[in-house]
């Protein structure tokens, strides 16, 4: 992740750049571990996510664009950790 910094409307989010390889991507999460250098899985708009049966859509969370989710294994469907 290139970037994590606190959200300006949300004490418990945080608004992430994610380096995809390809491009840079900016995606509110709420997972209290994410930090700027962490390495992580990133689903783009348009994934499915198995361990909540939801399909990721372009968002706007509290003002902040969103365009995907950093997934934890437990979403992915492959263990119980969060």
């Amino acid at each position: 992740m290139k970037e994590a910094t606190k959200h300006p409307n949300a004490d418990k989010l945080r608004v992430c750049l994610v380096d995809t390889g390809t491009e840079t991507v900016q995606v509110v999460c709420g997972a209290p571990n994410a930090r700027t250098g962490m390495k992580g899985v990133f689903a783009p708009a348009g994934s499915h996510i198995p361990g909540t049966n939801l399909d990721l859509k372009k968002g706007v969370i509290r003002g902040v664009e969103s365009n995907g989710m950093l997934v934890s294994m437990r979403e992915m469907g492959l263990s119980d950790e969060a």
